[in-house]
Order: structure tokens, then sequence, then C-alpha cells
């Protein structure tokens, strides 16, 4: 291959050998391995929506601008991309995560020794649950540098296995922690503005992931964010902008999901909003000292939004005066249009430009306000002591 392909517009499929092993939409890419291995192309890419733009990039051009950083991602991004793999192929390492659902832990390929994330659910009776099969679905169609690459996923009588990209950097709501104060305007620019480019990628394919808080997003090794847990989010029918399930974390949860009128994907912007608020100030804009789920939803549903004394950034409190408008219709994002006025607020401004800040983000030439320091797991007291599938890996 001599090109590198952004997709400007539209969606493609892409197969190998007949199969189809993913689709890509609006701001993925592809070509980079035939340019950065020299190798020949190995899958066959087809527009599978009415129309799509396409962008394309020399390899003369690619080679230029494509370094440090950036380049990193994508050897890291190539290395997922072996899909022949089986259970069999990896070995255990040690026990990453517990929790109800299922463990994870962290797995080594026995040949090339990639390192990935194996998480396991069982089955009930027999089936796969039904959460787990639209993460799996979701994640599958999801091709994005600051989402969590799904591999591949297993079925065995009892269990399913999803094998996913290994995030090293711990959680986001960790590494806010880490920094003594509250986040300047640098910072909250790095994170929300991160944020915004992976909520864009979700409301261009229908997808409304309704738990947006700092525990679902992950630190990479850079210090760059990864999106992961997709159990509850839920693609829109076409045709259908509206659902009715009143699901997610209460504190962070829009007020029109309590209501069970039908929402769509503007109550991630709301909960952007909250997270955005978290970082500059410091604690929860609604219910901060509330537990209660009945307590928190009145709260948000009532309660003014007011910023403290000392958070003086007028471009910050009009965004998120934005993000937390309890009408809809009216909230920052929603309208015809969407994202560009995200992109376009104040507080995003750099140097002048709207685009700079989310242009950088994008090509890894920041500097993130945490950068990961070794790998951060769970506590491994909270892992079992002795798993009952050892036998199915290699």
């Amino acid at each position: 291959g001599t090109s590198f392909f952004v997709i400007a517009q539209g969606e493609v499929t892409v197969s190998i050998g007949g199969k189809v092993i993913r689709t890509m939409g609006k701001n993925a890419y592809f070509g980079e391995r035939a340019l950065l291995f020299d190798e020949p192309r190995t899958a066959t890419v087809e527009v599978s929506s009415s129309e799509a733009e396409l962008w394309s990039i020399e390899k003369s051009t690619f080679s230029l601008i494509v370094k440090g950083n950036m380049q990193q991602e994508l050897m890291h991004r190539i290395r997922l991309q072996d899909t022949s793999l089986t259970l069999r192929d990896v070995r255990h390492i040690k026990v990453i995560g517990a929790g109800a659902a299922g463990i994870v832990r962290l797995v080594q390929h026995k040949k090339n020794q990639t390192r990935y994330a194996l998480k396991r659910v069982y089955k009930t009776n027999g089936s796969v649950p039904e959460e787990v099969a639209r993460e799996c679905a979701l994640l599958a169609e999801n091709d994005h540098p600051f989402i969590m690459t799904l591999v591949k996923t297993f079925e065995t009588p009892t269990s399913v296995y999803m094998l996913t990209e290994l995030i090293t950097g711990g959680e986001l709501h960790g590494a806010i922690r880490a920094i003594p104060t509250v986040l300047s305007r640098l910072q909250a620019q790095f994170y929300a503005g991160s944020l915004v480019i992976v909520l864009e990628e979700l409301a261009d394919r229908s997808i409304v992931y309704r738990d947006l808080k700092p525990e679902n997003v992950m630190l990479d090794a850079q210090g760059y964010l990864k999106l992961i847990d997709f159990g509850i989010a839920k693609k829109l029918e076409e045709g259908n902008s509206r659902t009715f399930t009143m699901i997610g974390t209460p504190h962070y949860m829009a007020p029109e999901v309590m209501r069970g009128h039908g929402y769509g994907t503007e109550v991630d912007l709301w909960s952007l909003g909250v997270m955005l608020f978290e970082f500059v100030c410091g604690y929860l804009p609604f219910a901060d000292e509330l537990d209660d789920p009945t307590e928190v939803c009145t709260s948000v549903l009532k309660d003014p939004l007011t910023f403290p004394p000392r958070y003086r950034d007028n471009a910050g409190m009009a965004l998120m005066s934005g993000f937390l408008c309890r009408q809809p219709k009216k909230r920052l994002g929603s309208d015809i249009h969407g994202f560009e006025d995200v992109r376009a607020a104040e507080f995003f401004k750099v140097g002048g430009s709207s685009t700079e800040l989310f242009n950088k983000i994008m090509g890894r030439e920041l500097d993130p306000p945490v950068l990961p320091q070794g790998e951060t797991y769970c506590d491994p007291d909270d892992a079992p002591a002795t798993l009952s599938d050892a036998e199915e890996l290699g």
C-alpha cells in the first residue's frame, strides 16, 4: 500500500477473507499497517453508507506527520489486529480486576508476547447475558483511539470471554485525585476535550453511552483517555432517536433520564458537564454529599447550578451551564449544529483557535495532566484465589 486513509464522512466495513471484522465511521483511519511495516494489504475496505468522503495521505507525507506518541499508538493498535488467536494462544499472568459480572485477567500471547486484558463472564442458563452481547457488538463496531479496543470474543459452554487491549494507567477517577488541587483550565481542557471527541464519535453513530463518569474512563500508558465499559450503552435504531430506560449513575444522570419521557445522545453531554464541574470545582454540582438515590434525583431535577466563589473562569461557567441545561433541546451540543457548537466554546480555544486543542489531542501532541508511573490495576486482595477455568487457557 502507498496511502493512509482517514474517513471524513460516512461508514466503511473491513473484511478479511470475506468475513466482516468491523465497521468504521467518521474520524477513523486505515492503511497504516502497510505503510509502517511495508506489508501488503491484508484486509478489504468497502464503503457501506450511501456515500462517504475519504482523505488520503501519501506514504512520504505520512512518514513526516506520524511520529513520536502518535506512531507509538499506531504500532500498539496494529499489534491488536491479530484476530486469528485462540484462548490456547495466551497464558494467564495475573488477575487485574474482579467484580459482580466476572473477573479480568492480564494475559500474554505465548509467541509474540503481546499483552491483553481477558474478561470472563458466566453465561446465564447457557446463554450470553444480554448486556454482554450488546457491549461486544458495540465495541466491535467502534474503532477509535479513545475507546477500548475489543480484539476478539470467545465462548465456552459456561462462559463468554472478551479479549481487549490492556489499559495500564488506571482510572481517571484516581488520576484527578492524584492532582493536589482542582484541575487548572489547561488540565480540564485536555480531559474534557478528549471526552468531547469520544462523545462526538458515539453520537455520530447514534450510540448513547448512559454512564459517563470518571470510573468508566481509564488512562493509557501515555496518559491519554480510553472510554471503557459499554455494558449499558445502547445504539439507537435508525429513525428513532429516543430511548426510555432509566439507567446510569444518579449523580451523573441527566434529568430527562429520570423523568422517563425519552432521551437521546444529549444525556451524555449532561454527564460531561457534571465531570467538568468535578474537575474544576473539586466536588459534584448536585447532591455531592447525598447517597440516597431518591434524594440525589430530587437534587439533580431541582437544585440550582451554583459555582464556588473561588471559581472565576467565565468561559468555564458558560460551558458547564450549557451542558447542565435541564431542557435537553436547549442543551449545548444538542441542536442542529451539534458538536460544532461544543468545539467552538470559548473554554476550548487555544491562541484564538477552536480547532487547535482537538487537533493536538488527536495527534497526541500534548503533555497529559497525569503521566502514569508504572501500571495500575485493582487491589490483588479483591481477586479470587483460584480460577475454575485455568485449563481453558494455553
